[in-house]
């Protein structure tokens, strides 16, 4: 009897440069490396529930909004709780009281929830070009 353990990997956007070695999220985060394309990995812990338009990553205890470079692809819902190797660039953004509130809304989140945002707010986000999980 023959038996296969094929596993197939998803992948989403460009082709990850497969010479690049991934760098933890946790010191990409905390260098604030900034602007510069870089390959990283993390495990998704929400997606947008509307459409897959973002995700949020966690490696340990560090973690990052992730969207996707130009709306140019999305990710499936079925994505989360899967470990995923990205690639892009990690960049300072300065989210709208609107804008941070619409996406719990999208994460679908408590109604007093989304009230506590008060404000803008400064947050590091990853840019992805590519997603592979």
């Amino acid at each position: 009897m023959l038996t296969s353990s094929l596993t197939l990997a998803l992948a989403f956007g460009a082709a990850i440069d497969a010479k690049q070695t991934p760098r933890p999220l946790k010191d990409l985060v905390e260098q604030k490396v900034v602007d510069q394309t870089v390959v990283t990995t993390g495990a998704v812990k929400e997606v947008c529930q509307k459409k897959g338009c973002w995700m949020t990553i966690e490696d340990g205890a560090t973690g990052t909004r992730v969207v996707f470079a130009n709306y140019g692809f999305f990710v499936p819902a079925s994505i989360k709780g899967k470990t995923v190797k990205l690639q892009g660039k990690l960049e300072k953004k300065v989210l709208s009281e609107s804008d941070a509130r619409h996406y719990l809304e999208d994460a679908g989140k408590s109604k007093a929830e989304i009230e506590k945002i008060k404000g803008e707010q400064t947050v590091l986000q990853f840019v992805a070009d590519g997603v592979e999980g």
